[in-house]
């Protein structure tokens, strides 16, 4: 495709207010909490302070540039009329992997494949609707530019109509093709019914083509993360020998879904289980009703899993996700360093988690000072969302923390806030009584599910109907959340939830059936006399 059918054209304030303003309105009420944690964070390190800033919207410190073809330029000089644009999600072609060789390489000026930037200019509703590619569209030798741009990326994603994202690392054989077509396109049947009807051979083939897709570098890129997570809504782009095949995020999450029981059962999970793609999957899809709440450090622990060129994206990609409305301006930090500065910044925001590391010290190397120093500061390598008491406390009096720097903290004697109890309501209690007598009813007569038709061992303890309605009756009144909170803890079925939970909803009944394996853990740490008194 000839570089000249695409003309770059900066976009007035008005017309960027307007693509923005639903995304700068959601991230308004982050304003008060980030300057907060500015402020504690240069009380506690004033030199390490200076490297953030409050993100200012707008301005001529990060111009936002779209593509437009040349023809609609020519004819229809550009105004005040963008209404809306589409943005590219990718990996970049820098040198350390090689698109799949069956895509041909990329003309220059463009990043990627001509097959691949066909179809995303086939995504758009009109000629009029721009397209933003980040290598395109900022400027890439203004490392000013570039800095604030990336404190903005989180605005640009959410603000796009939609979100392309273009897997060139993989091609999905004509066979592989029709498996999917058979499998996601058929809208008349739900994915799992499908899968589910399939022979087993069948049903090996299909989830060896979602492990070749979860197979692509896109997967394990924080940048490609960080992209899925803000975005409103996103497809794929998968090559294939005569085109692309489009997929919707839904067609993904159905598709891995429904694979999962017979993807742990057949033993391919054992053979081809890839831990970056698959706790990628699991965080994008499955996280977002807490994005709002989600630890800074927690995020950050997320982020260092995956890739990304400059260590030091991960600070903002970390910033973005949770809403902390700063700019981080010092992009080369090494590994330790990144995680002390986000550690400074977590107990800034009143993060206590961040006090609670558990591995080796971390060795910051301060340019200010003749050698490297070991920290008091220790990481803690597989830091998940809270679910302890401790883990989900907060300093709300920053000022117990008396003095740090990279060497020592001097902390002020300061008690973890009382722990709060979830007790369901009378009628809560009756509804998830009549919902458990009925299902069992029906249990007797279809003989399903013995294990729930009786009182059954489970582990080293007896299940009763009782806890099971406990909370049964917790999760009608909080919802599907606290469910998977309240079971994250346990790594076994923990998988199994997250990934059939959204499709769900409040359908809970595999999920109480799984819940009945690991009652018995629940009974044995239970100190309130009831299950259902677990801390919300």
């Amino acid at each position: 495709m000839a570089s000249s059918a695409l003309g770059l054209v900066q976009v007035s304030e008005p017309d960027k207010n307007f693509l923005f303003e639903e995304a700068i309105k959601d991230s308004g009420h982050c304003i008060k909490r980030s300057q907060r944690a500015l402020a504690q964070l240069n009380s506690f390190q004033p030199l390490l302070s200076r490297d953030f800033a409050i993100r200012e919207f707008g301005g001529a410190k990060a111009p936002f540039r779209l593509l437009f073809d040349l023809p609609v330029l020519n004819q229809h000089p550009f105004g005040n009329t963008t209404r809306s644009f589409i943005a590219l999600s990718y990996c970049w072609h820098d040198g350390t992997w090689e698109p799949h060789q069956g895509l041909g390489r990329h003309q220059k000026p463009w990043p990627i494949a001509p097959s691949m930037l066909s179809a995303l200019r086939a995504e758009r509703l009109s000629l009029e609707e721009g397209i933003w590619i980040d290598q395109l569209c900022i400027d890439q030798e203004c490392e000013s530019e570039k800095r604030h741009a990336i404190g903005e990326m989180d605005l640009i994603y959410k603000s796009a109509r939609v979100v392309v994202a273009v897997l060139e690392d993989i091609i999905v054989s004509s066979s592989e093709e029709v498996i999917l077509h058979g499998l996601l396109n058929d809208k008349s049947r739900d994915t799992q019914d499908l899968f589910d009807d399939l022979n087993k051979h069948a049903k090996e083939q299909a989830t060896l083509v979602l492990f070749r897709i979860l197979s692509a570098r896109w997967f394990r890129r924080a940048w490609c993360s960080h992209e899925l997570q803000v975005s409103t809504a996103l497809i794929f782009i998968l090559p294939t020998p005569k085109g692309t095949y489009r997929m919707t995020t839904q067609s993904l999450e159905d598709f891995y879904s429904a694979t999962v029981d017979f993807r742990t059962e057949s033993g391919l999970e054992d053979k081809y289980y890839n831990v970056e793609s698959y706790d990628f999957l699991t965080r994008s899809f499955y996280d977002e009703a807490d994005r709002g709440e989600k630890s800074l450090l927690c995020q950050f622990s997320d982020n260092m899993k995956l890739g990304s060129t400059i260590e030091s994206d991960k600070i903002s990609i970390s910033m973005n996700i949770v809403g902390l409305q700063l700019i981080y301006f010092c992009p080369r930090r090494t590994e330790d360093q990144c995680k002390w500065i986000l550690a400074m910044l977590a107990l800034s925001s009143g993060e206590a988690l961040a006090l609670c590391g558990i591995e080796e010290a971390l060795t910051i190397d301060n340019p200010h000072a003749q050698y490297p120093a070991e920290s008091w500061l220790r990481w803690y390598d597989e830091i998940e969302d809270p679910m302890s008491p401790f883990g989900g406390s907060r300093l709300e009096q920053p000022s117990y923390i008396a003095a740090i720097d990279e060497r020592y903290i001097n902390l002020e004697l300061f008690c973890i806030q009382k722990l709060s109890f979830l007790i369901p309501t009378v009628d809560s209690l009756q509804r998830a009584g009549g919902f458990v007598n009925e299902f069992l009813s029906l249990c007797k007569v279809k003989h399903e599910f013995s294990l729930m038709s009786v009182d059954s061992i489970a582990g080293n303890g007896i299940v009763t109907h009782e806890p099971l309605i406990q909370i049964l009756s917790c999760s009608i009144e909080c919802g599907r959340r606290w469910m998977v909170k309240q079971m994250a803890s346990v790594k076994e079925v923990a998988e199994q939830m997250r990934t059939k939970l959204k499709k769900l909803k409040f359908d809970l009944w595999p999920i109480v059936h799984k819940m009945l394996e690991c009652t018995a853990i629940y009974q044995s740490t239970d100190r309130e006399g009831s299950l259902a008194s677990i801390n919300r």
